[in-house]
């Protein structure tokens, strides 16, 4: 039995089926993309004779044509129908008959046009930063591109959530790393210019330089007015034209030729100038980043350089989230200010508060050897429940800072006699393990305020022990995990232990970026983290289950292996049972045991 000689309304319905479909699974795409092709479909008066028929119709590509032909293969099966002979392969879209009329436009193939980045957006700034600035392919870091894109850009690097704006012009750098015209490379990520990007930049830069010739030629027949109103930027180096100064003239200079009423003639003015009017020269950018003091050297393949007691200069960072109460979020940088004390917020990844040393010639930072952690002391006992507290020293542990200082305030007995009694026991262990196996210096404090007075003494303590040292600043571009931070800063420390007066640090961005709670993690420290989600479940217990399954698979594994011929009452004692000889706090209680099972005993993979 043959088909009907037109199979729209058999198609009509199947797409309809399609579209419903796609609309409950919530894919808005393929939604879009069937109800045009469903429109379009009741729209068209052409005979669909065959599947391949509907690749005539806008929005239906081959894949919605392979579905209808599956479809309707199944259909003419079960209903006793011949199946067309199909056409091999599928046609563009074209009409199938020569002889038959037809209304389908002719579509255009689409030439895709080379990415060029709009004059002083973010991704110009960058593109003309690595350019300019990193001659060698040796590699940025976002920090230092920030620093020498901004002139090259009329919008921040630097978003300001306060006022909603949560992208800034370092956004840009998706774009560039997404059309090939610069690479990451490392960790901490170091950026260079690829084949492409270079070629663009040169390009950029050579477009740049003509502007400037064609500024200077034009320079002998500016009128007074112009003379006065360059005179004025010639004089602030660091400025640009902007629009706002646009706007003051363009009363006098409205179309080119316009006059004043005294009859001299103006030329319009630019609102987008090159900034300065000058790219910097090469002699320039090479004193800029060759500083005497900061000649690169070698340490068993790994690069540093030797700051001077000259270059830098000591500053105090705390974090952004270190306040006294919610409606006293400044307490601390008012009060440290209001000491002397040279005090920066920043988002810190480790830490409460740490030194760095700034760089006086090119601005780089550098973490110093002191840090701190504060705590009052409700927080401490929650950090010691939730495993944050054991956490926590760890980082600080991979750091590799000679000096951490762990603060716990309201440290006293009322405490302990009333909210915290049941826990004192805890909170005396965690503080003896912190001062004898993690080795930090640990200090009771009364409330903020002695705390601040700490911080100050600290402060001073901080820039007489820097007072004439000299920095080495390791410049490891591929460091693959905090393990690896930290055996390559200790192994820098021993090598120089012989000069007192040399002291061995990272720099900020590479700190920031590595010590992160999730930057860098191994399989064993996301499996540890993962079992610390379960409540109760400590740091000592969750290291003494991944030492003994290794990975999250081997536990799934075990599990399932032991289904097979234990009940789940027995399933969920299992690892009760397994772990029952070790020490009380190692050990795995028949409660703790049935969570574990809940979590993981229950899981199909």
């Amino acid at each position: 039995m043959d088909l009907p000689s037109d199979l729209k309304t058999i198609f009509l319905g199947w797409l309809e089926e399609e579209f419903l479909n796609a609309h409950t699974k919530n894919q808005d795409n393929l939604t879009a993309i069937y109800g045009k092709a469903l429109k379009n479909l009741r729209n068209s008066d052409l005979p669909i004779k065959k599947p391949i028929d509907l690749i005539q119709i806008q929005y239906v590509g081959n894949k919605i044509v392979a579905k209808m032909e599956k479809r309707l293969q199944k259909y003419c099966k079960l209903n006793g129908f011949i199946y067309p002979q199909p056409e091999s392969p599928l046609k563009k879209r074209s009409c199938p008959d020569d002889d038959q009329p037809t209304n389908s436009k002719k579509i255009k193939k689409k030439i895709t046009k080379k990415y060029v980045p709009a004059k002083r957006s973010g991704a110009y700034a960058i593109l003309k930063a690595l350019y300019l600035y990193d001659r060698n392919l040796n590699g940025m870091t976002k920090d230092e591109i920030i620093r020498k894109a901004g002139p090259f850009c009329d919008k921040s690097f630097i978003p300001n959530p306060s006022i909603k704006n949560f992208y800034s012009a370092w956004t840009s750098s998706k774009t560039l790393l997404n059309n090939d015209l610069i690479k990451g490379v490392g960790r901490p990520i170091h950026y260079y210019l690829t084949e492409e990007g270079l070629q663009l930049a040169e390009n950029l830069h050579k477009v740049d330089e003509m502007d400037n010739s064609d500024d200077l030629d034009n320079l002998n027949d500016l009128t007074p007015l112009d003379q006065h109103y360059n005179n004025i930027h010639e004089n602030q180096p660091n400025s640009h034209k902007s629009k706002f100064d646009s706007y003051l003239f363009s009363d006098l200079n409205n179309q080119t030729g316009t006059s004043t009423s005294d009859g001299i003639k103006l030329r319009p003015i630019d609102p987008y100038p090159s900034y300065n009017h000058k790219i910097p020269s090469n002699d320039i950018i090479n004193q800029q980043n060759a500083i005497p003091s900061s000649i690169r050297k070698k340490l068993d393949n790994t690069e540093y350089v030797v700051w001077q007691p000259s270059d830098y200069q000591v500053l105090f960072y705390l974090d952004n989230r270190e306040i006294r109460a919610k409606n006293q979020r400044n307490y601390f940088y008012d009060k440290l200010s209001e000491m002397g004390i040279n005090v920066h917020i920043k988002s810190l990844t480790l830490g409460d508060g740490l030194w760095i040393a700034k760089n006086i010639h090119n601005h780089e930072e550098v973490v110093l050897d002191f840090i701190f952690e504060r705590k009052r002391l409700g927080d401490y006992v929650s950090s010691i429940k939730d495993g944050r507290f054991y956490e926590q020293k760890s980082r600080l542990e991979k750091a590799g800072l000679e000096h951490s200082y762990y603060l716990i305030e309201e440290f006293n007995s009322t405490h302990f006699s009333s909210i915290y009694s049941h826990m004192e026991t805890a909170i005396r262990t965690g503080v003896s393990q912190t001062i004898t196996q993690n080795k930090f210096l640990l200090k009771r404090l009364k409330d903020s305020d002695e705390t601040l007075i700490f911080l100050k003494r600290l402060n001073s303590a901080v820039i007489r022990y820097y007072n004439n040292k000299k920095i080495v600043v390791i410049k490891s571009k591929n460091i693959e995990t905090q393990n690896n931070y930290k055996n390559n800063l200790d192994h820098f420390k021993h090598h120089f232990k012989k000069d007192k007066d040399i002291k061995v640090s990272y720099n900020f961005v590479t700190f920031q970026d590595i010590l992160s709670k999730s930057s860098m993690m191994t399989v064993k420290e996301m499996f540890i983290r993962m079992l610390m989600t379960i409540k109760g479940l400590s740091l000592e217990k969750a290291i003494v289950i991944q030492s003994y399954f290794e990975t999250p698979k081997n536990l799934l594994e075990y599990y399932k292996t032991n289904s097979k011929y234990l009940d789940e009452k027995s399933l969920k004692r299992l690892l009760n049972q397994k772990f029952k000889n070790e020490i009380q706090r190692k050990n795995i209680g028949p409660k703790l045991s049935e969570s574990i099972y809940e979590v993981w005993g229950k899981l199909n993979y």
